[in-house]
């Protein structure tokens, strides 16, 4: 049968109609708000490839589009971007902000802004041009990133000086793992973010669910989930001060729960330093932390002779 050239000419080719039309309004929705300002907040989403919401005395949020060079060349719709115009942008919005109240700093975008190979999951998908989005962000305070598209929970830093951008990897709340599912998660966060009233940069605590087929979600809370309940960020003290604090507050076995009471800037750790930590309590201080059966940290104790 000959093969119709004209079939497909009524269908759409345009990547961003749908979420153009959503109701409530894509990609951020404010009760009460007027109808004029969220088509503003569309407009400028689309147009600029990102809104600024501003209003509010406790945050400042930055949705980024980082599908919004996405067309049919692979090139592009297998990796994230942000073109030198929405940087430029972005930087005259960022400049023209009040930033005479501290207020948390949060930007949400689909990709990566940095490199995130962990299990093979590749190296030529993140945002380019992310170094330079971060770094622009860090000149406009402190920034906590949220982005997805890799399916793996992950907290870590950017690059950059004592007060670079924190970086969340989220993992997938519902993605098909099949063999995946041996070292990544569907889970889903609360994060709560405080600002030191002494200054500084915000502190981070995390509670988080893994959904187990057959089961439903249960609490993450061993460190082998990656990101898990108990961890968190903006504790930037190197390992060693943090073993030396802890030791100092050990007695001969502690109950890690009793732990966190004596340290609790041990909540504001991002796993990846909690692991350094270990090394640090095991090296400098004969100390080990004890995990049980579950993988949950059990105990802190100095190793006998």
């Amino acid at each position: 049968m000959a093969k119709n050239v004209v079939r497909s000419l009524n269908n759409a080719a345009d990547l961003f109609e749908n979420l153009k039309l959503l109701s409530p309004a894509y990609p951020v929705h404010i009760e009460n708000l007027p109808p004029a300002v969220a088509h503003s907040n569309r407009v400028h989403y689309f147009g600029a490839d990102f809104v600024v919401l501003d209003s509010d005395p406790r945050f400042r949020l930055v949705v980024f589009n980082s599908c919004a060079r996405h067309n049919s060349a692979p090139i592009e719709y297998e990796r994230g971007r942000i073109a030198d115009s929405a940087l430029g942008w972005l930087e005259e919005t960022l400049r023209s902000t009040d930033d005479s109240n501290p207020k948390l700093n949060l930007f949400v975008c689909h990709h990566h802004p940095i490199q995130h190979e962990d299990h093979h999951l590749g190296s030529y998908d993140f945002i380019q041009n992310g170094q330079r989005l971060l770094d622009l962000l860090s000149k406009y305070g402190d920034w906590t990133v949220f982005h997805g598209h890799k399916h793996h929970g992950k907290l870590t830093y950017a690059l950059g000086g004592a007060s670079s951008p924190v970086v969340f990897a989220a993992s997938s709340f519902s993605a098909m793992l099949d063999d995946a599912a041996l070292r990544m998660r569907n889970q889903f966060y609360l994060v709560d973010l405080v600002l030191p009233s002494a200054g500084g940069a915000p502190l981070g605590t995390v509670r988080a669910w893994n959904w187990y087929p057959g089961a439903g979600w249960r609490n993450a809370d061993s460190p082998s989930d990656g990101i898990y309940t108990g961890c968190g960020f903006g504790e930037r003290r190197h390992a060693d001060v943090m073993a030396d604090l802890i030791a100092t507050k050990l007695g001969s076995t502690m109950r890690w729960g009793d732990v966190l009471s004596a340290v609790p800037s041990l909540l504001n750790v991002t796993p990846r330093d909690m692991s350094t930590i270990e090394r640090s309590l095991r090296v400098r201080h004969n100390i080990q932390i004890t995990v049980g059966h579950d993988g949950k940290f059990d105990e802190v104790g100095r190793k006998q002779p």
